[in-house]
């Protein structure tokens, strides 16, 4: 064509995707003879690489129904095949695209399939009209009705209902002038309100159970993952700041930090270990704030404030909940809360800690104190076979029928102490996850406590049907559930 003739008019102007919600691109035929339009997904070829190569995988569109020329594309189906897993990142900061992520950068490229002038010919394929869309990071994310925007107004070249994860992201993927202040979690972890001049502690219930403690020799795997979408040209940072607080609940160190222009899923560590050896590599100095000289930990837990700034204008933004009196915008700060304790066991007996992978996309973990049994089952592969009584001790004593393999599995029930009703929707809602574990202590001592430690996570997989939920006259409630280990490490082959 002697011009390009189409235009994007519904952009994929948003930095993160659910992979199970519509992902929609609309371009328009200036030149009006398409029959429809097809769509090559690329992928970014590496992390922060701005490379896209080819997937393979191409998909049309069709003149929508109340739009002359314009062709509406859906990536969501073809997306979300193309997603990991669920693989990630246990020892590093970053979950990196292709090695040990929860998701992928995207693009499209678009080109016209047009009539023929000529009489009864094959459609003519125009590569020489191409468009590329904007790119966006697709998360395995199953957000559900009551987690969508609602009905928002026309917003930019989004004049619909759009049902992504735009809550769960810190900045604003719109207009600089627009503020989203809605940030409830995606999944019902409890709401324990702790409202400060600055900060409001709703991410976490740390400090008001035992059951979301981070004791010293648990797995340092425990992580916040952080989606970071940042604006074109606005909200160009993304900072963390670091309220470290002592024994008694006190102040006792403060770090802020730069930590990426680069709109990502951000993992923050959440082990007091590594998260003093995350703020020291952020340029950040806790001191010993956290860690004393010999290794100790000496802090009770943190307050994080993630925020996004504008650096040539030197502004910033907060995550925020509306309804609080502090500050001229009528919200409050919203912050992550760690409670971090070094009593074996948070001072309670027979603790079993599960990590669980979330709806949206990231990874929650929940202490369960109470009695654990195990049921075992045993079976057997036999087979038979003719045994020379002319030979072996005494002439009669070989076996004529021997084990191929012996198969057991063990079934583990867990029967937790009262919990909060708080508590028992959380684990209500964590049961369903795909991709569960538990943390089992090494048969072997690495016998290095600075990179590693007893903590070892075990893939399990929980019984459907298995879970109940109880309560009792004074509100407190049990949950019990049963769960198999993923692989069977009991099994013995001959």
């Amino acid at each position: 064509m002697a011009s390009p003739t189409i235009s994007i008019t519904q952009n994929l102007d948003r930095q993160f995707y659910a992979a199970y919600r519509p992902i929609l691109c609309q371009v328009e035929d200036l030149d009006g003879n398409a029959a429809y339009m097809t769509a090559t997904i690329e992928r970014q070829a590496g992390f922060n690489s701005n490379v896209y190569q080819s997937t393979g995988i191409t998909l049309n569109a069709y003149e929508d129904n109340d739009q002359p020329f314009h062709y509406t594309f859906n990536l969501m189906g073809y997306v979300r095949e193309l997603l990991n897993s669920g693989g990630w990142s246990r020892f590093t900061q970053i979950v990196r695209p292709g090695v040990d992520e929860t998701g992928y950068r995207f693009r499209i490229r678009i080109h016209a399939n047009r009539y023929s002038d000529t009489a009864d010919a094959p459609l003519v394929v125009d590569y020489d009209d191409v468009e590329y869309s904007f790119s966006f990071f697709a998360l395995n994310t199953t957000t559900n009705i009551q987690q969508r925007l609602g009905n928002t107004p026309a917003v930019g070249n989004l004049p619909f209902d759009f049902p992504s994860i735009d809550r769960l992201i810190l900045g604003s993927n719109r207009e600089a002038n627009y503020q989203d202040m809605s940030i409830k979690l995606s999944q019902n972890s409890p709401q324990y309100i702790e409202t400060g001049t600055f900060y409001n502690t709703s991410l976490s219930s740390l400090i008001a159970s035992k059951t979301y403690t981070i004791n010293m020799s648990d797995s340092r795997n425990d992580a916040i993952y952080q989606p970071v979408g940042l604006s074109k040209g606005y909200w160009n940072e993304f900072w963390l700041s670091f309220y470290i607080m002592d024994s008694n609940g006190n102040l006792n160190g403060i770090a802020t930090t730069f930590v990426t222009s680069i709109s990502q899923l951000y993992k923050i560590a959440a082990h007091p270990v590594r998260l003093n050896s995350q703020i020291i590599s952020l340029g950040g100095n806790p001191g010993n704030s956290i860690i004393d000289a010999s290794g100790n930990l000496v802090a009770a837990g943190a307050i994080i404030v993630p925020f996004v700034r504008n650096s040539f204008l030197g502004t910033q933004k907060y995550l925020a909940l509306p309804g609080s009196y502090y500050g001229a915008n009528n919200y409050t700060v919203d912050a992550h809360l760690l409670d971090w304790s070094d009593v074996p066991d948070n001072g309670k007996c027979n603790r079993n800690k599960f990590v669980f992978r979330t709806s949206s996309g990231s990874f929650d973990w929940i202490n369960l104190y109470g009695t654990e049994s195990k049921e075992t089952t045993f079976s057997s592969v036999v087979y038979d076979r003719f045994a020379d009584i002319g030979f072996g001790i005494q002439g009669n004593s070989l076996h004529t029928r021997s084990v191929l393999h012996n198969d057991r599995e063990d079934v583990f029930t867990i029967t937790s102490q009262p919990i909060s009703k708080e508590i028992g929707l959380h684990v209500e809602e964590l049961i369903t996850s795909t991709m569960v574990w538990i943390e089992k202590e090494h048969y072997i001592n690495h016998g290095s406590n600075t990179t590693m430690n007893n903590g070892n996570l075990v893939p399990i997989l929980i019984n459907p049907g298995s879970f109940e939920i109880y309560s009792t006259e004074n509100n407190m409630y049990f949950v019990e559930f049963s769960y198999t280990y993923s692989e069977k490490i009991t099994m013995q082959k001959a």
